[in-house]
């Protein structure tokens, strides 16, 4: 998870570093060459001020009410992050021409929107009933369509139990069944696979996108 972040600043900082210091180097060596033409031929410049320089005097003249409105239009523009979700995009996010869309499609539609996202639910099997009480726990609730028989790994250590929900892994509603399940199964239990994955990312990233807006600022 670390990653993401990592990488990220790693690219902020690189670019910064090479503003400050590459763009400057290459100026340099172009010289007089990144001057506008006529500067370089000494021709004479018109006498009008240029539009740059009297929208910077309109703007110094009230300093602080530009301030404000730059900074309402600003908010305003950033309103929409309120209710941003960093869900990552799977198949169902892709062009309705692409095979692979076309194949999570054929999935949720012959098999139901969860088959495309199913949990895996793991209980060691040293943790008497545990299993037991996941199955009934999964089975309760509504928002699961299907839950499939107990398979116990070949030496015997671990329960999967595998669990379809009623939507898709994409839904809104996938973090907080992930959630719920994690607090209302066992102890011992844990819920695993993609979707859980992809869940707790985003929540990782909702968390820290706040510092990672403020770093690149």
């Amino acid at each position: 998870y670390d990653s993401f972040g990592l990488a990220t600043a790693i690219a902020v900082v690189f670019v910064a570093a090479a503003a400050l210091t590459l763009v400057p180097a290459l100026c340099r060596l172009g010289g007089r060459k990144l001057l506008p033409r006529a500067v370089r031929r000494n021709r004479p410049q018109h006498t009008r001020e240029p539009l740059t320089a009297r929208w910077a005097a309109r703007v110094g003249r009230k300093p602080v009410v530009w301030a404000l409105v730059s900074l309402g239009a600003l908010l305003v523009l950033a309103a929409p992050v309120l209710d941003l979700r960093t869900w990552p995009g799977d198949a169902s996010s892709q062009p309705a021409g692409n095979t692979t869309r076309q194949a999570y499609d054929l999935v949720a539609a012959e098999f139901g929107p969860g088959a495309n996202g199913p949990l895996t639910v793991v209980v060691p099997t040293s943790a008497a009933g545990a299993a037991d009480e996941a199955v009934a726990t999964l089975r309760a609730d509504d928002r699961i369509a299907a839950v499939e028989p107990v398979v116990t790994t070949p030496d015997g250590a671990l329960s999967i139990i595998t669990a379809e929900p009623a939507f898709g892994p994409t839904d809104e509603r996938t973090p907080e069944l992930i959630d719920d399940l994690r607090a209302a199964l066992p102890a011992s239990a844990e819920v695993t696979g993609w979707t859980p994955f992809f869940s707790d990312i985003s929540d990782m990233l909702q968390e820290r996108l706040w510092l990672v807006i403020a770093f690149v600022v």
